[in-house]
């Protein structure tokens, strides 16, 4: 084999094709990967092989992304609402009546419009609103001005987010007066600041995730293949997913679904406390679902999800039995030997006891008379076959014949042709039903006829 290999290397052989004494798939329904690759190597098949698929999520990174959303709504959970009826009603400062008060707040401010005017108003004389009064009503027009432009800003984001702020929305002051609340405005700016940021990049990962295993892309994959042919036979590879129903991540972490909901729209009521994930398990259990649901994906697309068939006319030859696969198989080696042979490729062919896996008469037709017609037709082939059997050794005209005996710690070769009398008598020894099979074989076949033409063109 080393001298084959150097020989292919130096550029005296193109390539080398070797049939093994049993292979694998004569006596099984499934090629295995790692069989296929030794085939794509043994046969030259030049078969571009499907690889594994690997969907990377990144459940740390979500996972961190929907803790920090969580996070801020929790912190705005902890904060009051503002009330703005009794901030313009009460100079003296206000507190959270209850959540019924926010829920219209961007109604009631619209009822607002134009208290400005009223400040300054006058009877006569005698001004309306006391001094603390107007600077009661300015602060607190300010602070609704604020949340105006606030809620205006809200209008253009999702729907749902825009649900979540409202009920999200934070007193400016907590038991003390409106114009000595500048802390609490800088921590509810700085909450609603971060929810924001925390929204944004929640979506955009989430987004990730549903365009990349989507149900398209799922899909997609599943119908690749990959294909070589050469004659009437073709060598197929896909994915073996006929059982598989695909779930996409919103199904898989949640019981239930509608059809117009989204995978960040439920982390959003996840992080609200309003649902659980699938099982009633806890939110801090995100990541171990994702890690979960991304180990049975890549499973779907791992190599040994791949099957691997061969064809003759359209039909599978894998399920037939061993016999017919053998010889079919055999078929199949020739025609590709011979596909390379009219490309004017040099070729080395190594068969190792073909016997053992076709009967006399498919070994005198598949092999023997395959041989003798390549023989015939091309001039760049060599065929080495190990053997004990007399149709193949005798019949198929071998050009040499190798007799290796065992030594005690290694073989005993003998070299010599069938017009070597003495030799053949050795041979004879070997192979199965000794000299009567080799008489009746060189008297049937006519051997010589294949010498005298070989000779004859040499000559």
């Amino acid at each position: 084999m080393n001298s084959i290999n150097e020989a292919i290397n130096s550029g005296l052989v193109d390539k080398k094709y070797i049939l093994k004494q049993e292979e694998e798939f004569y006596y099984h329904n499934r090629i295995s990967p790692e069989y296929m690759s030794e085939l794509n190597d043994r046969l030259n098949l030049s078969f571009e092989e499907l690889s594994s698929v690997k969907f990377e999520l990144d459940s740390e990174k979500i996972s961190l992304l929907f803790c920090s959303v969580n996070s801020s709504l929790s912190e705005s959970s902890n904060l009051y609402k503002f009330n703005y009826e009794r901030a313009l009603r009460d100079t003296s400062g206000y507190r959270v009546l209850d959540d019924s008060n926010v829920e219209n707040f961007d109604t009631k401010l619209i009822l607002l419009e134009g208290e400005e005017d009223i400040i300054d108003y006058v009877f006569g004389d005698f001004s309306i609103f006391s001094s603390d009064e107007k600077i009661a009503l300015s602060n607190a027009i300010c602070i609704k001005k604020d949340k105006q432009l606030f809620l205006n800003r809200l209008n253009t984001l999702n729907s749902s987010i825009h649900e979540v702020i409202k009920e999200k929305v934070v007193d400016y002051n907590k038991d003390s007066l409106i114009t000595q609340d500048q802390d609490t405005k800088t921590l509810v700016t700085n909450n609603l600041r971060n929810l924001l940021e925390g929204f944004k990049n929640l979506s955009n990962a989430v987004k990730c995730i549903e365009e990349n295993i989507s149900k398209d892309i799922f899909d997609s994959i599943s119908a690749r293949d990959a294909s070589v042919d050469f004659g009437s036979y073709v060598v197929e590879c896909k994915y073996d997913l006929k059982d598989i129903e695909y779930k996409n991540l919103i199904n898989y972490l949640f019981a239930s679904s509608s059809s117009d909901d989204s995978l960040f729209k439920r982390f959003i009521s996840l992080a609200n406390g309003d649902i659980k994930l699938r099982g009633k398990k806890d939110k801090k259990e995100l990541k171990i679902m994702i890690d979960k649901y991304e180990e049975i994906i890549n499973k779907y697309f791992a190599c040994d999800r791949l099957i691997y068939d061969i064809k003759k006319d359209g039909s599978s030859i894998i399920s037939k039995s061993s016999g017919e696969k053998s010889n079919e198989f055999i078929k199949l080696f020739f025609d590709k030997i011979e596909n390379d042979l009219e490309k004017d490729l040099k070729v080395v062919v190594l068969i190792d006891q073909p016997e053992d896996s076709i009967d006399n008469r498919n070994i005198l037709i598949n092999i023997v008379n395959r041989i003798k017609n390549i023989k015939l037709k091309y001039y760049n082939a060599q065929f080495i076959i190990v053997t004990h059997n007399a149709n193949v050794a005798i019949t198929a005209d071998s050009e040499a014949i190798v007799v290796a005996s065992p030594s005690i710690e290694s073989f005993k070769y003998k070299v010599s042709s069938i017009e070597d009398v003495e030799f053949m008598d050795n041979v004879c020894e070997v192979l199965e039903g000794g000299r009567s099979a080799l008489e009746a074989r060189t008297v049937k076949y006519n051997i010589n006829i294949i010498k005298k033409v070989s000779g004859a063109d040499e000559h």
